[in-house]
């Protein structure tokens, strides 16, 4: 529908505020751990597909790895700073509320400023399913992105068990590995302008079990 109608900036806007709506509910279903768990669940799909429309609307755009890198690297820096400076003043259920209405105001230049693709064109379901290079990359996206975002949502609860951390030490480790995001965005956006997706793109797989493979020989602070 957003690729036979144009409808991709609509898309984008809808999800973004439905987004901030379900992180706002939270706060009053806070203590409500099986309703909590379902509205989180719908926040987390509704993100997931304002997602998959800020991506289409990057296709207007000449430098897509620069712009994408950039707002990674942002969005990053956010959490960060968040996590590092602020994680002691974040308490529930108010923090729902907060965080919705930080979203929000990040959001709005997006959703002011950029420009809808014109472009239409109708798709043919049975004709991408046809496609090897379609089914490779949600192969990919399945077998790597998702399992890496997998580790990276666990890592707290590793942190917890594995190391005893505190949750203020917990909060401050993973605000720190966000800096590696922020310089990784950036970095990694730029180089996949200047080499291409095919070349960058499995750079970052390649160094993930490097770093695992630190972890048998680092423990305590280095870590």
């Amino acid at each position: 529908m957003a690729d036979s109608k144009a409808f991709r900036k609509q898309f984008f806007t809808l999800f973004t505020l439905l987004t901030v709506f379900m992180g706002a509910f939270l706060s009053l279903t806070a203590h409500h751990p099986q309703r909590n768990l379902f509205i989180y669940l719908c926040m987390v799909v509704f993100h997931q597909q304002a997602m998959v429309f800020y991506n289409s609307l990057l296709a207007g755009l000449t430098q897509r790895g620069f712009a994408s890198g950039f707002g990674v690297a942002f969005g990053y820096l956010g959490s960060s700073v968040s996590l590092i400076f602020l994680a002691s003043w974040l308490k529930v259920p108010e923090v729902f509320y907060q965080v919705s209405l930080l979203f929000l105001i990040l959001a709005l230049p997006a959703i002011a400023n950029l420009p809808n693709p014109s472009s239409k064109k109708r798709v043919s379901i049975r004709q991408v399913i046809s496609d090897k290079k379609f089914l490779l990359l949600i192969l990919s996206i399945l077998s790597l992105t998702e399992v890496a975002n997998t580790l990276i949502a666990m890592m707290g609860v590793y942190l917890k068990n594995a190391y005893m951390l505190e949750e203020r030490e917990i909060y401050r480790v993973i605000g720190l590995s966000a800096l590696g995001g922020v310089l990784g965005g950036i970095v990694f956006g730029v180089l996949t302008d200047k080499l291409g997706v095919r070349a960058v793109f499995p750079m970052g797989f390649l160094l993930w079990p490097c770093f695992y493979f630190c972890y048998f020989s680092y423990q305590g602070t280095l870590f």
